[in-house]
């Protein structure tokens, strides 16, 4: 089964923008969405760990 894309649209600093499609060039992707993912999935993995697995615990009555 195919993961499904989302589109949406973000406000970045120029200078992440100047970064981004640098980095892309020379990747050679024509976008930067794939960066943006990779940095997505490392932040939710190893800076955000605790607080991503706190969202999927049930919880308890109060």
């Amino acid at each position: 089964m195919r993961k499904k894309n989302v589109r949406t649209t973000i406000t970045l600093r120029r200078e992440h923008q100047v970064l981004l499609r640098t980095l892309a060039a020379k990747r050679g992707q024509r976008g930067f969405s794939k960066i943006v993912a990779e940095a997505l999935d490392y932040y939710f993995q190893e800076k955000a760990a605790k607080e991503v697995e706190n969202l999927f615990r049930p919880k308890r009555p109060t």
